[in-house]
């Protein structure tokens, strides 16, 4: 078993491979598994039961039984093969009758062998890990497509064969099978008046059951195939597409209702009709048909939009491959289809399954290498975009694998297909093998990631710390900032510069979102700002958005101009785009006319204007000691301090500039203090 993740922006795939190399008693010519299996698409299914899944499938060859494989926890295993089922040349169609595991299946037989009565209609019922199955048809006929409803009101499946007329005196009649209390199936006749439906002669193709008309009973719908090409011409003028039948409660009896309004795809007399499904594909509420064709130039689908009385118009065809290449070069095929809201929008969506060749299906397909290197999904998708249908944009592509067709089922509301491989190491005549299983996933409902801060600015010197906050068990980060990335999933990163960032987040599953694109700033530091004083006595700072300190304490005032109401070192920060200088140089601030002195209380400084010397004298009651400050006017700094001073010394101040001072006189108990303006010459 390998395992890999091929990722897309809204869509992820997601796939696994199993070995398997199994012995088949009996298998007749043709061969083993390996190859045969590999070709058997148009019977195989896909589904759920009570948690497990299963596969039923079959050789493409000779007589073959029925292939059963389920699920074992997360690998899938081989849990039988079933001989009573065989059939030769494999399943044609299939038809599931409930959710729990019954399916009904139409065989053609082998159609190398003529005439063309080697098919059989099975149903198969899974209990628990095993298939019980159950012989519908009590004849071998050339079963194309079959359809099951409960058609006799008795709460009973019952079944209808497709055969092209291949069965003895039926004609193109299909073959109702009743079931009966026991399990078992009866045919009956008369049940289905087609005497008024003249599209039975142009061969019919494909039959459907279920309710269109929201009668008690289902509708049977039956679709032209058309019988031998030479005669087209002479059919074109009777072609009806299909014909819608329901029950009449008078007759006790289905008839014919209503046909197409236009013939659409079946105006093109090579088509013919190979299955068919119903939904409200435009959701007016009122019951929709897909039917699939094949023929020149390529197989397709028509949509057909109901009017709810049995009437339906023709609507998109949807075309898997190049339509402008012969259909006999096989470069187009699909081989039918499934109805699903794989995204689950509300609007139903169609899967097909591709198979054969071309580079619809086919990586890098070409003459020489028909099988290609690998596969592509995405053409066989087609979205429901509000009644119209688009082939998704998203890449799915699976490299270096070659399975013989893809088969596509909703299980556990997500898309899984299916397909098997041929050992490339072993001869066509073995039983080895390979299962190839995908899952694509819908990205939808993502969660962009979460930066920890909105705060995407800093400072020079700092760093900026980004986390995400909503990562999940699995998920994988990857950074993209200017031109530079880091994939090493890491939750968080450390930022010194200036860029532009977003994040990218891609979860287990392979979805991926990216983050809004965001702006990281730094900004530098701004310059210390300055003081001065102006003649108004406020201190004025150089710049605004200003923090103010006096003596190193915060001030609750941040205007650009402050008037202090005490003396003290003044000091200012400015912060700018969040970042914040340095401090300023200190402005010693000075109150005036802080003491009034007594009539025989003095303290004198001269001469003013002074040179290298003042002298200082004082007479204040209760003071021996003074103090002394010398600040300069114009900036508030202070340049020369002198402590415990006596009355009558000199004061030496040769070392200051000329200008202007101003000398402040206190005690050391601050009680006193006393300012001077003296200029120095």
């Amino acid at each position: 078993m390998s395992l890999n993740c091929f990722c897309q922006e809204q869509l992820t795939l997601t796939y696994k491979t199993f070995d398997f190399n199994i012995n088949i008693p009996n298998l007749k010519a043709g061969g083993g598994l390996n190859g045969w299996l590999c070709n058997q698409l148009a019977g195989s299914v896909l589904y759920k039961v009570n948690g497990r899944q299963h596969i039923i499938t079959g050789s493409a060859d000779s007589t073959s039984p029925q292939l059963h494989f389920i699920t074992d926890k997360d690998n899938w295993v081989f849990e039988n093969y079933y001989p009573e089922a065989a059939v030769s040349g494999g399943n044609r169609n299939y038809n599931f009758v409930d959710s729990n595991g019954t399916v009904a299946f139409a065989s053609t037989g082998s159609e190398a062998i003529q005439p063309w009565l080697n098919g059989d209609l099975f149903i198969a019922k899974t209990i628990d890990t095993k298939l019980k199955w159950t012989k519908v048809s009590d004849v071998k006929s050339f079963y194309h497509s079959l359809g099951v409803g409960d058609l006799n009101g008795d709460s009973l499946f019952d079944v209808a064969g497709i055969h092209m007329g291949s069965y003895g005196n039926w004609g193109e009649e299909p073959q109702i099978y009743f079931q009966n209390p026991d399990g078992s199936f009866s045919e009956t006749r008369n049940f289905l008046d087609v005497s008024s439906y003249s599209g039975m002669n142009n061969g019919l193709g494909a039959g459907y059951i279920g309710h269109l008309l929201n009668k008690k009973r289902p509708e049977i719908v039956l679709a032209e195939y058309g019988f031998n090409p030479n005669s087209f011409g002479s059919l074109v003028s009777n072609r009806k597409g299909f014909g819608v039948f329901s029950f009449d409660e008078t007759l006790n009896k289905y008839v014919y209702q209503k046909g197409p309004t236009a013939l659409g795809a079946f105006s093109n007399i090579t088509h013919g009709a190979t299955s068919i499904k119903s939904g409200d594909f435009n959701n007016d509420g009122k019951a929709d048909l897909a039917i699939a064709t094949e023929g020149f130039p390529g197989p397709r689908i028509q949509i057909w939009n109901g009017d709810g009385n049995g009437a339906f118009n023709p609507g998109q065809e949807l075309f898997y491959g190049d339509t402008t290449i012969a259909y006999s070069d096989s470069t187009t095929d699909f081989r039918e289809f499934e109805v699903m809201d794989f995204n689950k929008d509300g609007w139903l969506d169609i899967v097909v399954h591709p198979y054969n060749f071309g580079n619809a299906f086919r990586l890098n397909q070409t003459k020489n290498s028909p099988m290609g290197d690998g596969i592509i999904l995405q053409n066989c998708i087609w979205e429901n975009k509000k009644g119209q249908f688009e082939k998704i944009k998203n890449k799915l592509i699976i490299p270096n694998y070659t399975p013989g067709y893809m088969k596509g089922f909703f299980i556990d509301d997500k898309l899984r297909f299916f397909g098997f491989e041929e050992d490339k190491h072993s001869p066509r005549n073995t039983n080895a093998f390979k299962l190839i299983y995908v899952t694509i996933n819908v990205c939808n409902n993502l969660v962009r990631p979460i930066f920890n801060s909105q705060k995407y600015s800093f400072c020079a010197g700092d760093t900026l710390k980004l986390s995400i906050t909503n990562t999940n068990k699995g998920d994988t980060l990857k950074w993209y900032y200017g031109n530079k990335s880091d994939i090493t999933n890491v939750n968080n990163k450390m930022f010194t510069d200036s860029t532009s960032l977003y994040v990218t987040r891609t979860d287990s599953l392979g979805c991926v979102i990216s983050s809004d694109t965001i702006n990281l700033i730094k900004y530098t530091i701004p310059r210390i700002p300055t003081l001065s004083r102006d003649t108004s006595n406020y201190l004025v700072a150089s710049i605004n958005g200003i923090n103010w300190f006096k003596d190193g304490l915060s001030l609750p005032d941040t205007t650009q101009k402050y008037k202090p109401v005490t003396a003290g070192a003044y000091t200012i920060k400015t912060t700018q785009n969040g970042c914040t200088s340095l401090l300023s140089s200190p402005y010693y601030y000075l109150v005036t006319d802080i003491l009034n002195l007594s009539s025989n209380e003095y303290i004198k400084l001269a001469p003013n204007p002074f040179g290298n010397q003042v002298n200082f004298d004082f007479l204040i009651k209760g003071y021996q000691k003074l103090n002394i400050d010398v600040f300069e006017m114009t900036t508030g700094n202070k340049n020369i301090s002198f402590q415990n001073l006596t009355p009558g010394m000199p004061i030496y101040l040769g070392q200051l500039l000329p200008g202007t001072y101003l000398i402040k006189v206190s005690s050391t108990d601050n009680k006193i203090a006393y300012l001077f303006k003296m200029v120095k010459i």
